[in-house]
């Protein structure tokens, strides 16, 4: 089946934008290489509706000088843009313009094939047909200002300019309560950043990441958290149970003999900042979108960074879990566990870009690694490409060469990739009847 033939020409009402055109072919006729600035800008024939703009960018596509053009008179006053920025901003309205005609044509193409196949009532082309409806929604929503990642572009020079206001976003790092971690982080939790934290059973990697989303949301920090294996009953426990240092059994059961503590801790807990910015999501995470809404809107709740500490967190308790869920609902059209959770990494640290926000994905680590730190690079399950994807990549696991204090645990949490600073490792003890993490001072 061809989803080419007989192509459809779209309407010039549906593009309209040769002033926009004019202005970019005039900024890359001025360039010095003009042919080296295209090539830099991924300029192609494919985003100019313009018959005489497509002549006129194969010859810009070719001049190693500057080169004089000669506007349409019906464009006269169209000027050249100031500066780059301006010029890549409006290569994403062309970009744009041009996905609209070629989802024109794919979305007469598709309709088409469907009266054939109705017709015919054969059906060995359906699955082909849904491949390429879910490449041309796909390319719908990279459309999206938020879904978009336009290319940036820099000089050295430039960027040596902009160094220290770069410096300056690093102070928007979330602070996790462990001081070495952060140091480690460089000043905690950085947007627009993946970190994904390994763990096998039992090692505590959900408390461990409960607990820093509480902190940073006391900090006054939104924090969206969503849960696929424990209830939020379970992680309300926790936090009671670490902050009135209560019996974490007790909490659980709501054990009689305890409630004086226990109500002790529930007023403690309304009183700071977190009973309002951290939110629990209980579910499977299939639906990413309705995720992505919810936290743009809680997030959007405490815009004010000056006020409220800087951007929001976004946590995602459990990657394979969510992963066989968007599995299960054929999301993309993925078809196998390993494709889905790698897919699945690459749109969590795309989400952290576009909502200027820091995501945290916890990930089970495979039986063969002995859910150790050793090999904790190779380790996450069912998948070998989180380590390329995630800006941090941490395991957590229990500590054999270090004794712990009375009733807790050795535990080591090892940065096995970091690209905010150097790997290292982070000695924590786990107290597992008050579910709370503490960590070793140096020696």
């Amino acid at each position: 089946m061809s989803l080419a033939d007989q192509p459809v020409t779209v309407s010039e009402s549906v593009y309209v934008a040769q002033d926009l055109e004019w202005r970019v072919l005039l900024t890359l006729a001025g360039a010095a290489n003009p042919a080296e600035m295209a090539s830099s800008g991924q300029w192609s024939e494919a985003l100019f509706a313009s018959e005489h703009a497509q002549a006129t960018l194969q010859v810009l596509a070719q001049s190693t000088a500057p080169v004089a053009l000669q506007i349409p008179s019906a464009l006269d006053g169209v000027v050249a843009f100031a500066d780059s920025a301006a010029l890549q901003t409006t290569r994403q309205t062309l970009v744009a313009f041009a996905q609209f005609r070629r989802l024109e044509t794919m979305q007469a193409n598709l309709a088409r094939e469907v009266r054939r196949l109705a017709s015919t009532r054969r059906v060995e082309g359906v699955q082909t047909l849904l491949d390429a409806a879910r490449t041309a929604l796909r390319t719908v929503e990279l459309l999206s200002p938020q879904a978009a990642s336009p290319t940036q572009i820099a000089t050295l020079g430039e960027l040596a300019a902009a160094y220290w206001d770069r410096i300056a976003e690093q102070r928007h790092a979330a602070p996790t309560g462990f001081g070495s971690l952060d140091a480690a982080l460089g000043g905690g939790l950085q947007p627009k950043r993946l970190f994904v934290v390994l763990g096998g059973p039992g090692s505590g990697k959900t408390t461990l990441i409960n607990q820093i989303a509480e902190r940073v949301a006391t900090g006054g920090r939104p924090v969206v958290y969503l849960t696929t294996e424990d209830p939020m009953s379970t992680l309300l426990a926790k936090t009671v149970a670490r902050l009135g240092r209560i019996d974490y059994g007790a909490v659980l059961q709501g054990r009689e003999s305890e409630r004086t503590p226990i109500d002790e801790a529930l007023r403690e807990l309304t009183g700071r900042r977190s009973a309002e910015r951290l939110l629990y999501i209980e579910g499977n995470g299939a639906d990413l979108d309705e995720l992505t809404d919810v936290a743009q809107r809680h997030f959007a709740r405490f815009a004010d960074e000056a006020q409220d500490g800087g951007p929001g967190v976004l946590v995602v308790d459990y990657l394979q879990r969510v992963a066989r869920a968007q599995l299960k609902a054929m999301r993309n059209g993925v078809r196998d566990l390993r494709e889905a959770v790698t897919i699945l990494t690459e749109d969590l640290r795309d989400l952290a870009r576009a909502l200027n926000c820091v995501v945290i994905a916890v990930a089970s680590q495979s039986r063969a690694s002995g859910y150790g730190n050793t090999n904790a690079l190779s380790s996450a399950k069912e998948s070998g490409d989180i380590e390329y994807t995630a800006d941090v990549l941490m395991s957590l696991a229990k500590d054999e060469n270090r004794q712990a204090p009375l009733r807790c645990e050795a535990r080591s949490l090892s940065i096995v990739k970091n690209r905010l600073g150097a790997q290292t490792g982070v000695n924590l003890d786990f107290r597992p009847d008050r579910q709370q993490f503490t960590e070793v001072a140096a020696p």
